[in-house]
């Protein structure tokens, strides 16, 4: 008994690797999701957003994930899956990153070195 043809096997891992990568961005959405949703509750207990800021925040998000579905598939159409998937891992980490980075720039929740180069929240050392 002979073997699938050389180029079956490698459309078959190319197929399996771009369902990996599927698999795999589908579980980071799904994770920032789940974490805003955690911050937005300690948002609202901490009295920082009422739950109607909150549910602006999250109404938000839906619109703008709905409207980018549409030029998402044509995206897809235009330079392929295996691209799309790459573009949108690498925007949803500097999406992430600039998230992160957010307090850092506006000095609002940064963390500065403190007296003996400890590091403090810049939020606590104005409030001091």
């Amino acid at each position: 008994m002979v073997g699938p043809p050389a180029a079956e096997t490698a459309l078959a891992r190319q197929q399996a690797a771009i369902v990996a990568a599927l698999v795999g961005l589908s579980a980071l959405v799904h994770f920032n999701r789940t974490c805003m949703s955690v911050a937005g509750n300690l948002l609202i207990e901490s009295k920082q957003l009422t739950e109607e800021q909150m549910g602006l925040v999250y109404s938000t998000l839906l619109i703008v994930y709905t409207l980018c579905m549409t030029p998402a598939g044509w995206l897809t159409d235009v330079i392929g899956g295996r691209r799309t998937i790459a573009l949108v891992g690498l925007g949803s980490a500097l999406f992430c990153l600039a998230t992160g980075g957010a307090g850092w720039w506006s000095g609002s929740g940064a963390l500065v070195p403190g007296p003996r180069k400890r590091w403090r929240a810049a939020a606590w050392q104005s409030s001091r």
